[in-house]
């Protein structure tokens, strides 16, 4: 009798332990990604000298970080400063990635066995684009995006009255990545301006490109496309 409820005990002893290390690991598996991800968000915040990201970190079974391994870090953030623009909207996802987590955990450095795969999408809006037009030519202009495409309206004053120039267009990337505006169309009180004038007035005008700086990003990033949307100009970039 005293053998059975021995063995009794034992196995009771052996399965509260069996569920104490199961409940462990659950609560490691949901507090360590949680606690990378604040590491990350903090080493990202730092080296782009930004705020108001916000960061997680995916990594199932968290023991693969002992080697490095990440499954994914998304990163989203709103009204941010890149370069001479402002980006109203910043998504990015990184996949497959290996991570110098000691690094990480000991300095709060990002640095990266394997970059993974990183795509990113960044919005920036007609009001943005507007104060960016506005820090070159004053505050009497205005840009209107629509799905095919910008409108940028400067109020030049002539003789005492302000004269409503219109510069219809497009933007494109250039070769280093750089955002340009590709010009179709120029008007002037309504009237269309002959091709020839037009490219001279604008180039004493001094028509400024814009660059998205991303640099600074822990992953080789190249933009890929620009696309028009309904008030908002979208860039999508990627690399490995």
């Amino acid at each position: 009798m005293r053998r059975l409820a021995g063995k009794a005990l034992r196995g009771r002893r052996a399965g509260t332990v069996l569920v104490g290390l199961v409940a462990l690991l659950v609560a490691a598996q949901i507090v360590v990604p949680l606690y990378l991800s604040r590491r990350v968000e903090a080493a990202l915040e730092r080296g782009l000298n930004v705020s108001g990201l916000e960061v997680k970190v995916r990594v199932f079974p968290f023991i693969k970080l002992l080697t490095g391994g990440i499954d994914a870090i998304l990163v989203e953030g709103e009204n941010l400063a890149a370069g001479d623009l402002n980006v109203d909207r910043l998504d990015a996802a990184v996949t497959s990635l290996k991570m110098d987590v000691t690094s990480l955990w000991r300095s709060g450095t990002l640095a990266w066995d394997d970059p993974g795969m990183a795509r990113l999408r960044v919005e920036v809006s007609e009001q943005s684009l507007s104060r960016f037009l506005q820090s070159h030519f004053g505050p009497g202009v205005t840009v209107t995006v629509t799905r095919d495409r910008v409108q940028v309206v400067v109020a030049l004053p002539v003789r005492g009255e302000q004269m409503p120039v219109t510069v219809s267009g497009v933007p494109v990337l250039g070769p280093g990545g750089g955002l340009s505006f590709q010009v179709q169309e120029v008007t002037v009180a309504g009237e269309a301006v002959p091709p020839r004038v037009r490219e001279v007035a604008l180039r004493l005008a001094g028509f400024p490109d814009a660059s998205l700086d991303f640099g600074e990003l822990p992953w080789p990033i190249k933009p890929e496309e620009v696309k028009l949307e309904d008030g908002k100009v979208v860039l999508v970039a990627g690399g490995r």
